[in-house]
């Protein structure tokens, strides 16, 4: 998959990809989310991940907040309020596209609306995005995305099997080149008789391979990919952080096998 500072295989028996979520630790700061970057290229990971999304097209002003992100910032205000308030604007994107190009970290996306999408495609010209797994039902937006002609890494967590598999139809025939499927539990630490790892073990969804695992879980999973939360400045406030996983040793991840990977506390 091609994150044009560099390409990857995730390929069985590759070396794990550890992806670092700068998501909305960054709290609206684009000098804080370069911080993290450089953080990340410190630890050893190898892409990090941002999100792009409008809060208005995404959430309701009469949702409340996380029970966590309550504890975090403050029962005042609701998700609307919150989540406005940590969007990056797209020169912001740009800027720290730009900047991880120019020390050659792979960036990723995460787009979560019609216009963040064509803000990362047609603006940005990224070549792969992240889609969360709250898209997974959203069938037009995926067949939009699948229409840009992007690789695609698209998380399962709260999915059926049925629902996965018509992502999957969905952005197959929309043309969608390259689609790697995230098993995760969308359940922050998932407990880890919960994440069902086996279902990564030759498993196939509508033709496509299922033999990825996130980080949700309370350790590390038995696959090449390691797709990891990371929150910097734990001091900062950041809305995200218990909802994350931190990896203080991220570099030795990097030469483990999935034996050891999942020998990890």
């Amino acid at each position: 998959m091609n994150f044009e500072s560099r390409d990857f295989s995730f390929s069985d028996g590759a070396e794990p990809v550890v992806i670092a979520e700068v998501g909305v630790n960054h709290n609206g700061s684009t000098a804080l989310a370069r911080r993290m970057v450089d953080v990340a290229v410190e630890a050893g990971v190898q892409v990090v991940k941002f999100q792009a999304f409008r809060s208005e097209k995404e959430i309701s002003k009469f949702a409340a907040k996380a029970p966590y992100q309550q504890e975090t910032t403050s029962s005042e205000g609701n998700q609307l309020d919150m989540c406005k308030a940590l969007e990056l604007s797209g020169a912001a994107l740009r800027e720290l596209k730009d900047y991880c190009a120019s020390i050659r970290m792979p960036f990723l996306c995460t787009a979560f609306d019609f216009d963040s999408v064509d803000l990362l495609v047609d603006d940005l010209k990224v070549h792969s995005m992240k889609i969360a797994s709250s898209e997974v039902t959203n069938l037009p937006f995926l067949r939009y995305i699948g229409s840009k002609q992007v690789g695609v890494i698209l998380s399962t967590g709260a999915s059926t099997l049925i629902e996965v598999g018509a992502a999957v139809e969905a952005l197959v025939a929309s043309q969608c080149p390259e689609i790697i499927l995230l098993h995760c539990v969308s359940s922050y630490p998932a407990p880890h008789d919960q994440v069902r790892v086996q279902l990564t073990n030759g498993s196939t969804i509508a033709g496509e391979p299922v033999k990825r695992a996130t980080g949700h879980a309370t350790r590390p999973l038995t696959e090449a990919q390691i797709y990891e939360k990371f929150a910097d400045c734990l001091d900062a406030g950041a809305s995200d952080i218990p909802a994350d996983v931190l990896f203080k040793r991220l570099s030795q991840i990097q030469s483990m096998s999935a034996r050891e990977i999942t020998a990890l506390q």
